[in-house]
């Protein structure tokens, strides 16, 4: 296998991954590389994707696939050594190892099995109501209501354009959200509340300029993300008060 592309592609791309799952598992196929799995408290699934047509180099030198495990947490410091001019080569060893070259340096870790690991499949969902905001405004509006909360809610009420809301023991906090898009209404009031310390972790501008956010009543959030190089989705389960 012998692999290359840009070190910032590849840095923001496992970046989407790494702050919800220490260890991953990288699917390579004639289709690109993929990574799909669950946090290890099961209430988060993340979802890459990064083309083959994002690689300078793509060769899987004859396989149909290959899948390689690893820790992120010994591959991100690499990737924070590369400029945006950087490209970086992928390659396996024979000593299973992955090899990175960059600008004259090269740097091998370790690949890992992981243990009692389960073929994840993304569940199929449902929801009523879509929006497309800026990747800013939804930082911004978790960074407000995490004055007040651990948690936001998303509610839209029946002829109503879409809030969030925060509570805290003491204190409150409400806004409208500055909307991009609808590519899903409902004239149903939707109000579901979520983890502000997950959501943080699925929000950058690396992933793309907007975000779309999809959910229902008490159901599972769906973020994307999409830009030139890469795709990242995400799910997070409801909180739902006893």
């Amino acid at each position: 296998m012998k692999l290359a592309l840009a070190g910032d592609v590849l840095g923001s791309a496992l970046k989407a991954v790494s702050g919800l799952i220490p260890e991953a598992t990288l699917t390579i196929d004639k289709e690109g590389i993929r990574v799909l799995d669950m946090d290890p408290s099961n209430v988060s699934m993340v979802n890459l994707s990064i083309p083959c047509s994002s690689f300078v180099e793509y060769d899987l030198e004859n396989k149909e696939k290959e899948e390689i495990s690893l820790k992120l947490t010994d591959l991100t410091p690499i990737l924070k050594r590369t400029k945006k001019e950087d490209v970086v080569a992928l390659a396996l060893m024979d000593d299973a190892r992955l090899r990175l070259s960059f600008d004259g340096r090269n740097y091998e870790i370790p690949l890992i099995e992981i243990e009692d690991r389960k073929q994840q499949k993304e569940p199929e969902l449902t929801p009523e109501y879509s929006v497309t905001i800026k990747t800013s405004v939804f930082k911004g509006l978790l960074d407000d209501a995490s004055i007040v909360s651990d948690s936001i809610a998303f509610n839209k009420k029946e002829k109503a354009e879409l809030k969030v809301l925060a509570e805290g023991e003491l204190k409150k906090f409400d806004s409208l959200v500055n909307v991009e898009s609808t590519p899903k209404s409902t004239e149903k009031e939707v109000l579901s509340k979520y983890s502000i310390e997950y959501l943080n972790k699925m929000v950058s501008k690396d992933f793309g300029s907007t975000a779309t956010l999809a959910f229902a009543t008490d159901y599972p959030i769906k973020i994307s993300y999409k830009n030139d190089t890469f795709s990242v989705s995400y799910l997070l389960a409801p909180r739902i008060e006893s």
